[in-house]
């Protein structure tokens, strides 16, 4: 997913100031990307991020006040 399509989904929940891609640090792939993004965003109040799906897409969203769940 291109981060412009990832920005656009964000933007529900709040105003999103940036989003950028890990990259591996060491090793054979060093500087290759490992497909984890980050996305920087100020949550719109009461805003409720769904734990593990957008859609169709099954992803992670782990975030300073997320609860665990299972």
């Amino acid at each position: 997913m291109p981060d412009s399509l990832l920005g656009f989904i964000f933007e529900y929940f709040g105003r999103v100031h940036s989003i950028w891609g890990q990259t591996f640090r060491e090793g054979p792939f060093k500087g290759g990307e490992t497909g984890t993004r980050f996305v920087r965003i100020h949550f719109y109040s009461g805003a409720v991020l769904p734990p593990y799906h957008f859609g169709d897409l099954s992803v992670a969203v782990v975030h300073d006040n997320s609860k665990k769940c299972c």
